[in-house]
């Protein structure tokens, strides 16, 4: 009876090491992909600093005087739907705070935080399949509603990275040609029609600039800071040298929070408008607060902006204080992803 009673405990402390050994093994598991992606992402990033430069400086130039300039114009923020590499973050990101709970990630959490491993994969992920839905749900809205038409959107720009550009043309119906002929990115519709390019039948001119490129690596440490700003700085004076007045510009959440100076990131497939002018002539223009405007009721998706919504209150953060850069007034939401 003694002998049962010392194997049983010797087979629990066994089982319970085991678990401790797990545990143990994924923690370092975890921490050495958090470490492998970091370094070699930043390595990677380092040496296309100077060609992305180059590249921007010829598309910069880019301009049509089909239409009549003015300085204040209305710019429509979207940011990009969900991406792989997004998806696999949040994975490792969910694997991490379990482990502060002594829980176990789930295997597809722990596979999607390896595949992390492959840096290559994650320096321009496509849209995952979440991603997919989000373009399917608003892009759906957007056309339903004519969007593009009734706010006049005549010129379309974005990233050249694929995740803005399979948002771009399917929400918007726009793409630049694609400039890697040996590029093996898709979207749901035909890969030579996101190669091609293609544009809305109400916007004069769609343009890919690098400048809208995410934020880097190298651009997070604080000796780049001014590095990011200066992609900013140019891209705003590229803003106020174009004829349009009416423009959607489909980019990245850390690169509209820096502009902007904003608290929080947009959500992926979000639609927000602003008026901008370069030199600040803006003071006619009621405030700098974010608002969700009575307009917007209009083409918002159902359920998004309930009747007790407070008009100041975003996603839950205060922002009727918020005080906008200069070149910029009256951030409204007119779209957001229902899950």
């Amino acid at each position: 009876m003694i002998l049962m009673e010392t194997f049983s405990m010797n087979k629990f402390a066994f089982l319970e090491l085991n678990k401790l050994n797990l545990l143990i093994t994924t923690i370092l598991v975890l921490f050495l992909i958090s470490f492998a992606f970091i370094v070699p992402f930043t390595k990677m990033i380092t040496p296309a600093s100077a060609s992305a430069s180059a590249a921007s400086s010829s598309a910069l130039t880019q301009r049509t005087d089909k239409h009549t300039k003015s300085s204040r114009k209305t710019i429509f923020l979207i940011r990009h739907a969900e991406s792989e590499e997004n998806r696999r973050l949040a994975c490792l990101s969910r694997s991490i705070k379990g482990l502060a709970s002594l829980k176990l990630p789930t295997k597809s959490d722990m596979k999607s935080s390896v595949q992390l491993l492959n840096i290559s994969a994650q320096i321009d992920s496509q849209v995952s399949y979440i991603g997919q839905q989000q373009i399917k749900q608003v892009g759906q809205k957007i056309k339903q509603d004519d969007f593009v038409e009734k706010m006049g959107i005549q010129l379309v720009v974005h990233s050249p990275l694929i995740r803005a550009r399979q948002t771009s043309e399917g929400m918007l119906e726009c793409v630049a040609p694609s400039q890697d002929s040996n590029s093996s990115h898709h979207s749901n519709r035909s890969d030579d029609q996101i190669s091609q390019g293609s544009r809305h039948k109400y916007v004069s001119r769609v343009v890919e600039l690098d400048v809208l490129k995410e934020k880097t690596p190298m651009e997070w440490l604080p000796a780049n800071k001014e590095t990011f700003r200066k992609r900013i700085e140019d891209f705003e004076k590229w803003l106020a040298d174009q004829p349009e007045n009416v423009i959607a510009v489909v980019g990245h959440s850390q690169y509209f929070k820096s502009m902007l100076g904003l608290p929080k990131k947009f959500k992926n497939c979000d639609v927000w408008s602003l008026q901008f002018d370069y030199n600040g002539h803006l003071d006619d223009v009621t405030d700098s607060s974010i608002q969700i405007d009575a307009t917007v009721d209009t083409f918002a998706i159902e359920g998004n902006h309930p009747e007790h919504e407070d008009a100041h209150e975003v996603d839950g953060v205060r922002l009727d204080n918020l005080d906008l850069p200069k070149r910029w007034r009256t951030l409204k939401r007119h779209y957001t992803f229902s899950a």
